[in-house]
């Protein structure tokens, strides 16, 4: 049940959560209320993944800025993701060429934009794949390859920097992984993990409003 009777400063339209749970699923509250549009949009973008496939894949990771960047600079989040959708286009066109086979695939995502303690922004981000296509990151140490090697790649073209600086750049936390199958018994637990862990995304706490940057999105669809 949405129990507001006030609004996120600086950002009418978006209440605060604080129910344990947004529809049927817990919700994570350890660092204050939730943004109400922010957990649908988060629900939506997994509901959107499962009807796209039965099984999918999802990964979850920070990307942070080069001690001098420009931290105006808000299209550096669209310029990742267009990257990394043009990397995995990419991947797929070199398999074809090798003649093997492809599974279709919907990049679909959410990111939040926070600050930290030192001023400076940070985002978290989670993607959500066809899991027929992409199963695991691969090893954090190559360069090229694999899922991890072109999140890496992507946010090196974001920020303008050689890879291997960028890559310093990126976390992927432990855990970071998540497999959902609608054909397992546990597919409800798996949903529940995921939309638990994804939910602080939607806190409220530290993000900035009224500065005119966004400071949460998802893809469209």
């Amino acid at each position: 049940m949405y129990v507001s009777t006030f609004q996120t400063p600086g950002c009418p339209g978006n209440g605060y959560w604080y129910e344990p749970t947004y529809n049927g699923l817990s919700v994570n509250l350890s660092r204050g209320p939730l943004i109400e549009n922010n957990l649908a949009a988060i629900s939506r973008t997994i509901v959107n993944a499962l009807a796209d496939t039965p099984r999918a894949y999802a990964v979850r990771f920070d990307l942070r800025l080069p001690p001098e960047f420009d931290v105006t600079d808000s299209e550096v989040i669209t310029r990742f993701f267009n990257a990394l959708k043009r990397l995995l286009e990419a991947a797929d066109q070199q398999k074809l060429k090798e003649g093997k086979r492809v599974h279709p695939h919907r990049l679909r995502y959410c990111w939040t934009r926070e600050w930290g303690v030192e001023g400076r922004p940070h985002y978290h981000v989670l993607i959500i794949l066809n899991h027929d296509r992409y199963r695991t990151l691969g090893l954090f140490k190559n360069s090229e390859g694999n899922l991890s090697a072109r999140i890496k790649t992507a946010w090196a073209i974001a920020i303008n920097r050689h890879v291997e600086s960028a890559s310093r750049l990126v976390h992927f936390p432990v855990n970071a992984e998540y497999r959902l199958n609608r054909n397992l018994p546990e597919y409800q637990s798996q949903i529940q993990s995921l939309f638990y862990r994804v939910s602080y995304f939607a806190k409220a706490e530290t993000k900035m409003f009224g500065i005119g940057q966004r400071s949460f999105g998802t893809s469209i669809g």
